[in-house]
């Protein structure tokens, strides 16, 4: 007796020092976007496969995109159900997702593009489709064309168009168990546009102007600025207001290369996203570059790395969780990780997770290198803890 006691005991003991002493991993978001334009999700059997293959490659959040171009994913109260879902019409891909990729122990932020709300030279044939129902939000150029290379846009500077914009991303958090609000394509199509008519009236009204301002005024290029942040500051109130613990982050420009004075980069000259301000006042709780840079040419793979040393020149670095490219040559991928931690970025996100033929060997890639174990993800209070009011989190009640 006294003798299975002490093997008993025995076995207790070392299985306590293998335990404890096991490599545990540092927290780190390990994120993908999943998105809506192709398979990934949009059957229940897709939707499986995705969330298997996440979590052989030890991802921890995925980032599924509920709105592609002014549709739903989801049971939306204000717009048409995305046509390309295979599956029967009681199919609801984010709520299958969410449950199936939560027992899983996965995160799912709900992926929603705000201003950019149609592709192609054709109008939407639905007629619920806010494009259809409103023309006269359409954002427009100096010259007085809508379409652009990336599609059609809603203005910003039209307030009926925030007001929808946030009325969807609400509809969302309310109905459903997401760990998340992700916003993508919260800026201007470019430097010139924004010259919806209703834009125009209300910029003069409120500086006091009249006619046409040009797109290099830079009074009308602080006011477009204004007229995004003013929207990520209403999402990030309203989301926290609702439910305090869910994660508000935006995809953000970074094209081409970086400057120590982040007025000198695309997103601010270009598109007027001030997402470095978004920051530093607290109206997201991070954000996520895409970084999307080929690790092959020398050029880009030094614009890649500059950004990540900005972040750090910018002291947000514990704000950033990186985007990067997801190919099929593994070891660019796995360089360009190693270059993230190598400045203490706490995290990724992978573009794009959707189903190919490669998905299945970089999981298993990443499983046996940089993510060889499970990792935490990291806590509000880290992303939070870096020195003084760059990092302040936004009061929802100022």
């Amino acid at each position: 007796m006294r003798c299975r006691i002490f093997i008993t005991a025995a076995i207790l003991f070392f299985s306590f020092l293998s335990s404890s002493s096991a490599p545990s991993a540092k927290p780190e978001l390990r994120g993908c976007w999943v998105s809506g334009w192709g398979d990934g999700f949009l059957t229940p059997e897709q939707a499986d496969e995705t969330i298997r293959l996440a979590k052989l490659a030890n991802l921890n959040t995925i980032f599924v995109q509920v709105r592609k171009v002014g549709d739903a994913y989801y049971r939306s109260s204000f717009e048409p159900r995305a046509t390309n879902i295979s599956a029967a019409s009681d199919y609801d891909p984010l709520a299958y997702m969410i449950e199936k990729a939560h027992a899983e122990g996965i995160k799912v932020h709900a992926w929603i593009n705000v201003f950019r709300v149609w592709t192609g030279s054709t109008p939407p044939p639905d007629q619920r489709h806010i494009l259809v129902r409103f023309p006269g939000w359409i954002s427009r150029r100096f010259n007085g064309t809508t379409s652009t290379s990336d599609g059609f846009f809603l203005d910003p500077g039209v307030p009926e168009v925030c007001d929808y914009s946030l009325n969807i991303v609400m509809d969302i958090v309310r109905k459903y168990d997401v760990d998340g609000i992700h916003l993508d394509y919260i800026r201007y199509a470019g430097r010139d546009y924004g010259y919806a008519s209703a834009a125009i009236a209300r910029f003069n009204e409120e500086m006091n102007r009249s006619g046409m301002p040009n797109p290099n005024d830079p009074e009308w290029c602080r006011w477009r600025r204004d007229q995004v942040t003013s929207l990520v500051r209403r999402v990030y109130k309203a989301v926290k207001k609702e439910k305090p613990n869910l994660t508000v982050t935006a995809a953000v420009i970074c094209w081409g290369s970086s400057s120590n004075n982040f007025e000198n980069t695309a997103p601010y000259m270009k598109v007027h996203q001030d997402w470095l301000s978004w920051i530093k006042n607290g109206y997201v709780d991070a954000v996520i570059p895409m970084n999307y840079k080929n690790e092959s040419v020398a050029r880009e793979a030094k614009w890649y790395r500059d950004w990540l040393d900005s972040f750090k020149l910018w002291k947000i670095e514990s704000r950033v969780y990186n985007g990067l490219i997801f190919i099929t040559d593994t070891g660019r991928v796995i360089r360009q990780i190693e270059a993230c931690r190598n400045r203490d970025i706490p995290g990724i996100v992978g573009f794009t997770f959707n189903a190919n033929d490669c998905r299945e060997s970089l999981a298993e890639a990443l499983r046996k290198s940089v993510f060889s174990e499970p990792a935490p993800l990291p806590t509000a209070a880290s992303l939070f803890a870096s020195d003084g009011s760059a990092n302040t989190p936004f009061e929802s009640g100022e």
